[in-house]
Parts: C-alpha cells; structure tokens; sequence
C-alpha cells in the first residue's frame, strides 16, 4: 500500500481505497490503473 498525491505514482494504481476522517469508506478496482484519472476519480477534480 503507498499513501501519495502524485500522479505519476497513481498512474499504476490497481485500486483506489477512499479515507473520510481515517475510515475507509470506499473502494474502486482499476482495470487498467488509473492513467493519471486517479484526482477525477477520488473527486478532487471534476
């Protein structure tokens, strides 16, 4: 597991697991990594 904001190591993600207030409360398989989507899909970019 890696913690990051950078998009260049989010590239090769295969999930992503979403923290609110340090509980997981979401997870998403990515069938291809993220392709620098990874901002898009945690809904910091719209």
């Amino acid at each position: 597991m890696i913690v990051t904001h950078d998009a260049r190591v989010t590239a090769i993600a295969d999930r992503l697991i979403s923290m609110r207030d340090g509980a997981l409360v979401e997870e998403t398989r990515l069938t291809r990594g993220a392709g620098g989507r990874l901002g898009e899909l945690a809904g910091l970019e719209g």
